[in-house]
């Protein structure tokens, strides 16, 4: 048996059928009514459930070597910009924007600073689509933040990913080009 079938509300749909079932031989009684009313309420509740699709694991992020700095049990969000042309930036042009956007002031010539912009290096692992693509570190007092920066996708075969995975037909667009 499917997963998905093992998920129906059995319970729920048995309950309310018999109710029915009842209601159409023989009439119900008022707290017979009330309880055909509460049966279709639970039944419509749990058939909804049915109907969204399994969060699995694989749909979960979970921190991972490659995410040093995400907590266990924190989720990880991404923001992407799909850009047209490739744009230029470094660690001042990121500065900037981040300045001008927040009203941030950086302090560049303290070392000690608490708000920074940085290029690291991550970890390579084998095997690793990271070359070409420049990591950026950013404290602000939002948090600490991720810039990536790559002049091509960095998922293999964003077509068919997109596909897929995507069921926003804008963003699955944009994916694709």
């Amino acid at each position: 048996m499917s997963p998905r079938i093992k998920r129906f509300p059995f319970l729920a749909a048995l309950i309310l059928g018999a109710l029915i079932t009842r209601l159409i031989l023989d009439g119900l009684s008022g707290v017979g009514v009330a309880a055909l009313i509460i049966a279709l309420v639970w039944f419509a509740i749990e058939f909804t459930r049915w109907l969204l699709p399994i969060r699995s694991k694989q749909q979960t992020p979970e921190p991972t070597d490659s995410d040093p700095l995400a907590e266990p049990g924190e989720e990880l969000i991404s923001l992407v910009f799909f850009l047209t042309e490739p744009r230029e930036a470094d660690e001042s042009s990121i500065r900037n924007c981040i300045s001008n956007a927040l009203g941030i002031r950086f302090n560049v010539n303290d070392p000690d600073s608490e708000f920074f912009v940085i290029p690291f290096s991550p970890p390579a692992k084998s095997g690793s689509r990271d070359q070409g693509i420049r990591h950026f570190m950013v404290k602000i007092p939002e948090g600490l933040f991720s810039v990536l920066i790559s002049n091509r996708p960095y998922i293999e075969n964003p077509k068919s990913f997109a596909r897929g995975a995507i069921r926003d037909k804008r963003l699955r667009s944009a994916l694709e080009r």
